[in-house]
């Protein structure tokens, strides 16, 4: 799977997720998933922001999942260690943080908070109720009970 990884002037960097075909799971082999290039500031860009509201979250399958189930405008910043280093517009007033449940999507809700408080700019935080769980989890495992 490719992603650009963008920033207000363009494409800086080229987000590669490989994966093995029957399984449809990351592939075995170490770190696969990788940049090409340096992410900066930069995030997969999934949506613009809508109203003045955009969402966090860590990886592109949670943002994915959390545009669906909130239908808040997500980026991925493709780390929870990068929560804090993406460049969030100034005209962001609401920022959703889609957590992961575990002391990575803590470290996340930190450094966002600390980067991104400004006056008139709210801050909501969200993560999924099972603990070790991101967004993409919680939505598999909301579907299966309805099925």
């Amino acid at each position: 799977m490719l992603a650009a990884v963008t920033t207000d002037i363009g494409i800086i960097a080229i987000h590669r997720t490989f994966l093995d075909a029957p399984s449809a799971r990351l592939a075995a082999f170490d770190r696969p998933k990788r940049a090409l290039g340096s992410l900066g500031c930069g995030a997969v860009r999934l949506a613009p922001p809508a109203a003045g509201r955009l969402g966090l979250a860590e990886g592109i399958e949670s943002a994915l999942s959390a545009t669906q189930m909130f239908g808040v405008p997500c980026w991925a910043t493709l780390g929870n260690e990068r929560f804090g280093l993406v460049a969030i517009p100034e005209s962001v007033r609401e920022l959703h943080l889609f957590i992961d449940n575990d002391p990575g999507g803590e470290l996340a809700d930190q450094r966002a908070r600390q980067a991104y408080s400004a006056s008139g700019r709210v801050i909501r935080s969200r993560a999924p109720a099972s603990i070790g769980f991101d967004w993409n989890d919680e939505l598999k495992a909301r579907l299966a009970r309805q099925t």
